[in-house]
């Protein structure tokens, strides 16, 4: 991925022992993602399916392409997780689209945002799930969703998916033009949540 622009330049198959490697990139810089098809479904960048980044998912460290040449990329895959403090549009993680994050809210005025590039106008469907139960039970977040334009004007907002079935995830799903966003996740108390964008 471009770490510029934030357009994804190639994607591979890792070999094996997860060796992998990109050919004929232009000079600059790139950020390298990766995620587990545990299923052989085509799809990766699922909550609780392995994700990451070099660096971090969250705040990934690029690596700047210079003239031709070997250039390392080598990290470990879990689960990819907030960077705190990320409570105001300018700490903002980076949430990718076919990409999650795990979060954390420590108490009912926590709020978390996450930076979307969006780079192909498409369909997408913004959710924000418990991190392994139900949405507002035991230890899992209540959580509401609010998109932004990347000024900070709001474009849309979710609290709960299906209040009268006890079903208090978010959900947000619209076509996106090209551009940059801010996700919030905002909730009623402390919990944990997951947060993904998948182009439809």
């Amino acid at each position: 991925m471009n770490a510029t622009t934030g357009a994804t330049v190639q994607t591979v198959t890792a070999g094996v022992g997860g060796t992998f490697g990109f050919t004929g990139l232009p000079d600059g810089p790139y950020w390298v993602f990766a995620g587990v098809d545990e299923y052989s479904d085509g799809i990766f960048g699922v909550p609780m399916r392995p994700w990451g980044a070099l660096g971090s998912a969250a705040a990934p460290t690029s690596v700047v392409v210079d003239g031709a040449g070997l250039y390392a990329a080598n990290f470990a895959l879990a689960g990819a997780s907030e960077l705190e403090p990320n409570d105001t549009p300018e700490g903002s993680d980076e949430l990718l689209p076919d990409g999650y994050m795990i979060g954390t809210f420590s108490g009912a005025n926590d709020v978390d945002f996450f930076r979307l590039r969006i780079r192909v106008v498409s369909n997408y469907l913004i959710e924000a799930v418990g991190h392994v139960g139900a949405c507002g039970w035991a230890v899992e977040a209540d959580p509401i969703l609010t998109l932004f334009t990347a000024g900070g004007t709001q474009l849309s907002s979710n609290d709960d998916i299906d209040y009268d079935n006890n079903d208090y995830c978010s959900r947000l799903s619209g076509t996106l033009p090209v551009g940059d966003y801010l996700v919030r996740l905002s909730g009623y108390g402390s919990g944990r949540y997951a947060v993904s964008v998948r182009r439809q």
